[in-house]
C-alpha cells in the first residue's frame, strides 16, 4: 500500500463496516461457489468483486491507525488483518481486512492459531508484503489478494464431551502401563539370559 491509496483503502473498510449484519455474505452466497485462484492469477479482472470465503485463519492482528485525519473524518482508530487460507489457495494466505473481529473470536498470530472463519468482502488489489520465508539471508516478498470484508462469521470448534478429556487420560494411562510391563518382561528375560545371572 502507498500513501496514495489511504483514502481509497479507509474509505472501502468504513463502507464495508456500514453495511448490515451479514448483508454482504447473504449477497456473496446468492452467486455461484467461488475460487480464490483468479485472484492469484488475473487479480485485474476481479477488482471490486464481492466474494465469499472460508477457510482457517492463522493470524488476526489489531492495526492501528496513526492519521488523526483520517480518524476525525472516516471514524475508524484501528482495524484487522486476518491471514487466510482456504481449501484452494494452495497454502498462500489471502489478507482480509475488517473494521471488527467476531465477538469472542480470540487473536493471535503464531502458528497455533487456527480459527475457522467465514467472510465476504470486496476484493480490494494484490498486496505486497515480506514474508518469513528466506533466500540468501533476504527474507522474500510474497503476494496475496487483499479483500477489504465486513466482520467474519467465526465458527469455534465444538467443545470436546465432558467425558473426553477423561478418557484420554485413561488411555495414556493405560499406554504407559502397557510400556511399563513390556520393559519388566524384556529385563527379566534379559537378566535369565544372561550366564552371571547379572545385568
Amino acid at each position: 500500500l502507498v500513501p496514495a491509496e489511504n483514502e481509497a483503502f479507509y474509505q472501502m473498510l468504513a463502507a464495508v463496516g456500514r453495511a448490515r449484519p451479514g448483508e454482504l455474505l447473504r449477497l456473496a452466497e446468492r452467486q455461484p461457489s467461488y475460487s480464490v485462484v483468479p485472484l492469484f492469477n488475473a487479480p485485474w479482472t476481479q477488482r471490486a468483486r464481492l466474494i465469499a470465503l472460508e477457510g482457517i485463519a492463522r493470524r488476526a492482528v489489531k492495526a492501528l491507525i496513526d492519521d488523526p485525519d483520517i480518524v476525525a473524518r472516516i471514524g475508524l482508530d484501528h482495524y484487522y488483518e486476518i491471514g487466510l487460507f482456504t481449501a484452494d489457495s494452495q497454502d498462500n494466505p489471502l489478507i482480509i481486512c475488517t473494521p471488527t473481529l467476531a465477538p469472542g473470536m480470540p487473536e493471535g498470530e503464531d502458528f497455533r492459531y487456527t480459527e475457522q472463519v467465514r467472510v465476504a468482502g470486496f476484493f480490494y488489489k494484490v498486496w505486497t508484503y515480506r514474508s518469513a520465508r528466506e533466500e540468501k539471508g533476504q527474507r522474500l516478498f510474497q503476494m496475496a489478494p487483499l479483500v477489504m470484508a465486513q466482520t467474519p462469521v467465526w465458527l469455534p470448534s465444538p467443545a470436546p464431551p465432558p467425558g473426553l478429556a477423561r478418557r484420554g487420560h485413561s488411555a495414556y494411562l493405560l499406554l504407559a502401563g502397557i510400556a511399563v510391563a513390556a520393559w519388566l518382561v524384556w529385563r527379566f528375560n534379559r537378566v535369565r539370559r544372561s550366564p552371571a545371572g547379572g545385568l
